[in-house]
């Protein structure tokens, strides 16, 4: 798999990019793709598109036709995660690749990487050696092929000797897309993720962190959305035990 930096609003992949992160997230979570490429490139974060070797499988063109259709129909609890965001309900980690080349840092350009196959993106908030993972999205025709799963174990050789973090919705029971967010916590904890033990409510939606690659310590992260500087965004923290 490729990681491509994207670090400006030319990139060749741009409208792909657009489609795919309207399609990926409820208007709650919902941010411009093109300004979350020029913040980007003002070093607010690291934005990386992701290929793979064109021709390895063939994509499946009707599913983004039913994505669209069926996105609504599995909506949470208040103004949480979408059906597709950062992690969609069909990732499966059983696809064993078929000779992908590794990942490629620093080439960053205008086009498109050639031969390659745009499958999806990732946004990053390196801080310290911290590595959040804020938006991830596969393209719906390469889902249930295991790239969800190759994206997340490339990341370390992306940031090595980083602490990884994700948060996911909280698990529900009274919620209707509860099964889902089951499915996709096991997706996190068969790659590697573990739960933390701390949550957090921000935009309507209560959250569980995840981490890889070290321990988690709440001031850590609280230092790392500080340096983000965007009032709006300040989330409550909370555990089972002290919840208001």
């Amino acid at each position: 798999m490729v990681f491509k930096k994207v670090e400006n609003t030319d990139f060749a992949d741009m409208d792909r990019i657009d489609r795919l992160n309207r399609l990926a997230f409820p208007p709650g979570e919902y941010v411009d793709a093109g300004e979350l490429v020029e913040k980007a490139g003002r070093g607010y974060f690291d934005f990386w598109a992701l290929y793979v070797e064109s021709g390895v499988l063939e994509a499946d063109g009707d599913v983004f036709a039913r994505a669209c259709d069926e996105r609504g129909k599995d909506a949470g609890c208040g103004k949480g995660k979408g059906i597709n965001s950062k992690e969609d309900s069909a990732f499966d980690s059983g696809f064993k690749g078929i000779g992908e080349p590794g990942f490629e840092a620093g080439k960053q350009g205008t086009g498109a990487a050639e031969g390659m196959e745009f499958i999806g993106f990732m946004v990053v908030v390196p801080f310290e050696d911290l590595a959040y993972l804020s938006f991830f999205a596969i393209e719906p025709a390469w889902r249930s092929r295991g790239y969800g799963s190759r994206a997340l174990q490339t990341l370390p050789e992306v940031y090595p000797g980083y602490r990884h973090l994700i948060d996911i919705e909280m698990l529900d029971e009274n919620c209707p897309n509860n099964a889902q967010r089951v499915r996709r916590r096991a997706f996190y904890l068969r790659n590697g993720y573990r739960p933390t033990g701390q949550f957090l409510s921000y935009f309507g939606g209560d959250f569980e962190m995840l981490v890889k690659g070290g321990e988690f310590r709440l001031d850590d992260y609280k230092r790392l959305i500080a340096s983000l500087d965007i009032p709006e965004f300040q989330p409550v923290y909370f555990t089972k035990d002290n919840r208001v």
